[in-house]
């Protein structure tokens, strides 16, 4: 950010859509602007593909749990779970109709930020309610690292529903919405 804040000034920031770009271009010239506007669509895409290949076994793997319609158990003959593949790509072909491109990325991102929060703030319950779990992989300067990684992921996230409550309070919705049919559903398995 101070290296943005030296090439731009803050309502360029504000109104540039690859701020990044906008600032190599503004020190170093057009082309180097033009490298990091591909290789950002380069990272998209991979991004995309990644999210694409993965929420189809995590259906899968939810079906398997029977936290899922059952039938997304299927695998197909190349061992694609093709239903769950199929019930995502609706779902993204749906999305991607509404045109709101923008929009659904920065509520994905505000949405991962609040998993990986929880995400984190799970390493301290696990070591308090499970010492016993064996663990091959240390996290490094515990508990000050994550402690440190779970305030900044906080600061990002106050910082998006102060600048953004719309898109602070759809993601909670979302979220608040998957605690209630977790709750439920470990409710209904007991």
């Amino acid at each position: 950010n101070l290296a943005f804040l030296s090439a731009l000034t803050p309502e360029e920031m504000a109104g540039s859509p690859l701020v990044a770009a906008d600032a190599l271009q503004a020190t170093m010239g057009g082309a180097a602007g033009t490298f990091v506007t591909v290789a950002s669509l380069v990272i998209l895409l991979s991004s995309l593909n990644v999210q694409f290949l993965g929420m189809p076994r995590v259906v899968l793997g939810l079906a398997r749990e029977g936290l899922a319609p059952s039938s997304f158990t299927r695998i197909g003959q190349r061992g694609t779970p093709q239903p769950a593949l199929v019930f995502i790509t609706l779902i993204l072909l749906g999305l991607a109709i509404t045109g709101a491109f923008e929009f659904l990325v920065r509520f994905m991102m505000t949405v991962a930020f609040a998993v990986d929060l929880v995400v984190l703030a799970g390493i301290f319950v696990l070591r308090r309610r499970r010492p016993d779990l064996h663990r091959p992989l240390l996290v490094p300067l515990f508990p000050w690292l994550p402690a440190i990684t779970v305030l900044l992921y906080l600061l990002v996230l106050v910082t998006i529903i102060w600048t953004q409550p719309g898109l602070g309070g759809g993601a909670a919705l979302m979220l608040g919405g998957l605690g209630v049919a977790g709750w439920l559903t470990l409710r209904t398995s007991e």
